[in-house]
């Protein structure tokens, strides 16, 4: 997910952001708790995805722990725009307040909260948050991958190991809705669409799933793309097989290119032999 070499703040701050994150998604997730499965206020946004009262309510409430907590750093929203200084901030939270809106407006339990701080662009700790299930998965840059299950009592702890299986015959497949518009697929696995990209990379990170295909914002892949990698998985691009750069896409109205979260190069190659693409829009 990076470019370029830069010095990382030491294990202890890393751990401090950390623990912070997590604290906050989970106060977020129980937040939009709230608001699941009741009547919402819901509009489109330009791209023609849905936005409820939940996501403004729930990302207002992270900005401002996120202000009060570390005045001096961006903030960076899905919604109502990003709320930051100009130029290069040294320190950036990534947000989705509600990663996988239409589900949650649907009442379907795969939505998460996401939470991602950069540094300098770079991903630093990231957490993944699915209040319906009580799973929180998190990392940091020097610290592994961890999925948490009923994380309310800290119950079970689990570092996750992605699996190495080349066998396509039981591969899952976790994909966006519009991936049956992008490619025609003859992988004899299972193909799932959960309604959650940062879910979808998180069950690649735990071994569940073998790949998954996005065309991501940045706040998509802050977190998970961090917790992905730490569990020993990759962000690809599909055309060249090379690393995905965040560096890159940052700035607002970039391409995305299409990229897989997979166990290893390999799982893409081999994807690749029976998935063909046909647009890119």
């Amino acid at each position: 997910m990076s470019c370029q070499n830069s010095d990382m703040p030491d294990l202890t701050q890393q751990e401090l952001f950390l623990s912070f994150c997590k604290n906050t998604a989970h106060s977020a997730g129980a937040m939009a708790l709230e608001y699941f499965r009741k009547p919402l206020k819901k509009e489109r946004k330009k791209d023609n995805s849905v936005v409820t009262e939940a996501d403004l309510a729930v990302q207002k409430f992270i900005e401002s722990q996120v202000a009060e907590a570390y005045p001096e750093h961006c903030f960076f929203g899905e919604e109502l725009g990003k709320s930051e200084s100009s130029g290069l901030a040294e320190f950036r939270w990534v947000v989705d307040p509600i990663d996988g809106t239409t589900v949650f407006s649907q009442g379907l339990p795969g939505w998460a909260v996401s939470i991602g701080l950069l540094h300098r662009d770079r991903p630093l700790v990231g957490c993944v948050y699915l209040p319906v299930t009580d799973e929180m998965y998190s990392a940091a840059h020097d610290l592994p991958s961890l999925w948490i299950v009923d994380y309310s009592g800290q119950a079970v702890t689990h570092v996750n190991e992605v699996v190495k299986d080349h066998d396509p015959r039981s591969f899952l497949t976790l994909t966006g809705s519009e991936f049956h518009r992008r490619f025609d697929s003859n992988l004899p696995g299972k193909q799932r669409s959960l309604g959650s990209t940062a879910h979808h990379l998180c069950l690649v990170a735990r071994g569940i799933g073998n790949i998954s295909f996005m065309r991501p914002f940045v706040w998509d892949i802050a977190a998970a793309g961090l917790i992905l990698e730490r569990a020993g998985g990759s962000l690809l691009c599909w055309e060249d097989e090379q690393p995905y750069c965040m560096e890159e896409h940052m700035a607002p109205g970039t391409s995305r290119p299409v990229i897989a979260a997979v166990n290893n190069v390999e799982t893409l190659r081999l994807a690749k032999k029976l998935i063909v693409r046909k647009i890119d829009k």
